[in-house]
């Protein structure tokens, strides 16, 4: 299910998650990759939005891949051939939640690799897609290739904002404590 988003004045809100996912617990996305897929990339990715957590502001991204006792929440996972209609893509049906990565992600320049992850990122922190292409990393690709204007290849100054909004702003929706998990198996 996707994100909903509202504009208005030209500027772009998070919403409410309209699906269960394990980040709205707590704030802190605890992230595996037990397959190791692009480690360089994925921290590269994380350092950048947890860049704007320095204050100790939610959300928080940790790499937990190194240890065998925390629980994983956000796992990265190669899904998806070539035949794939996404380069990667987070999944909230599944527990952990995933982030897949398709084979097609390798015909992407490094860039837009790293672009993608921090896209796929926002999603995990609860952005929504925009078509803010120059402001933010959450635009699609596509859109933004369509219309001929290079997609930001970092968080930007747009996704900052949101991310604010809806985590730490007097009215923000996130976290959600004492959530009552119902997606278990």
């Amino acid at each position: 299910m996707a994100l909903a988003l509202v504009l208005g004045s030209g500027v772009a809100f998070a919403h409410p998650l309209q699906f269960e996912s394990d980040i709205t617990e707590d704030g802190i996305i605890n992230f595996c990759n037990p397959e190791q897929l692009r480690p360089a990339l994925f921290e590269d990715a994380i350092s950048n939005w947890n860049s704007y957590a320095a204050d100790n502001s939610l959300p928080r991204i940790v790499d937990v891949t190194d240890n065998a006792k925390a629980f994983c929440e956000l796992r990265a996972d190669a899904q998806g051939g070539d035949s794939a209609t996404y380069f990667a893509r987070v999944v909230f049906a599944v527990h952990p939640d995933d982030l897949d990565i398709s084979t097609r992600f390798n015909d992407l320049s490094l860039a837009q690799k790293g672009a993608t992850l921090r896209h796929e990122l926002g999603h995990a922190v609860g952005l929504a897609h925009n078509h803010l292409c120059s402001e933010s990393v959450m635009a699609p690709l596509r859109y933004c290739i369509d219309n001929g204007t290079p997609r930001r290849a970092t968080v930007g100054p747009h996704d900052v904002a949101d991310r604010d909004d809806y985590w730490n702003a007097a009215t923000s929706i996130y976290p959600i404590h004492d959530k009552c998990w119902t997606n278990f198996y």
